[in-house]
C-alpha cells in the first residue's frame, strides 16, 4: 500500500509539471503581446529580439488615453453593452424554456431542439453576412442576441 501511494504521488507530480508546461506554452503569446507593447519601435524590430524591454515605454498607452484617434473606451463600452444585452436575453429566454423542456417529455423533442439550433444558426449567419457589423450597435446587439438564443438550445 505504501508503494501505491509513492507511485500515486509521483504520478501527481508529473501531471502537475506537465500542466504547468502546457500553461506556459499557452500563455506565452499573451506575455509576448504585453511585453512587445511596452518596447520601443527600434527594440521591437531588433534582431535578435529581447525578451524584456531595456526601457519600458508606456507613451503609446498614455497618448491613446489622452488624444487617440481610436476611442478604445467607446469600444469597451460597446462590448460591455452587447454582452450585458445578450446575457439578459439569455436569462429571460433560458429559464422558462429550459424548465419546460426539462419537465415535459414528448415525441419529437430532440428533432425540435435540433430544428431550433439549425434555424438560429442560419439566422445568425444571414444576419452577419448581410450587415455591416462594424458600423451599427443594433447589428452587434442582434447578433449577440441570436448567438445567446442559439446557445440556450
Amino acid at each position: 500500500m505504501d508503494e501505491e501511494k509513492k507511485i500515486q504521488g509521483r504520478k501527481n507530480i508529473a501531471l502537475c509539471i506537465a500542466a504547468i508546461a502546457i500553461l506556459c506554452i499557452i500563455l506565452f503569446p499573451v506575455f509576448w503581446i504585453v511585453v512587445t507593447s511596452l518596447k520601443t519601435e527600434q527594440e521591437i524590430f531588433q534582431v535578435p529580439p529581447t525578451i524584456l524591454p531595456k526601457t519600458w515605454n508606456v507613451k503609446s498607452y498614455a497618448a491613446q488615453v489622452e488624444n487617440g484617434d481610436f476611442n478604445m473606451f467607446r469600444s469597451f463600452g460597446n462590448s460591455f453593452l452587447i454582452s450585458l444585452g445578450a446575457m439578459a436575453i439569455s436569462v429571460v429566454l433560458a429559464v422558462p424554456a429550459s424548465y419546460g423542456i426539462a419537465k415535459y417529455r414528448f415525441k419529437g423533442r430532440k428533432v425540435m431542439l435540433l430544428g431550433f439550433l439549425v434555424i438560429l444558426t442560419i439566422a445568425l449567419f444571414i444576419l452577419y453576412a448581410r450587415s455591416d457589423v462594424t458600423r451599427s450597435r443594433s447589428t452587434f446587439f442582434s447578433i449577440g442576441a441570436c448567438a445567446a438564443a442559439g446557445m440556450l438550445l
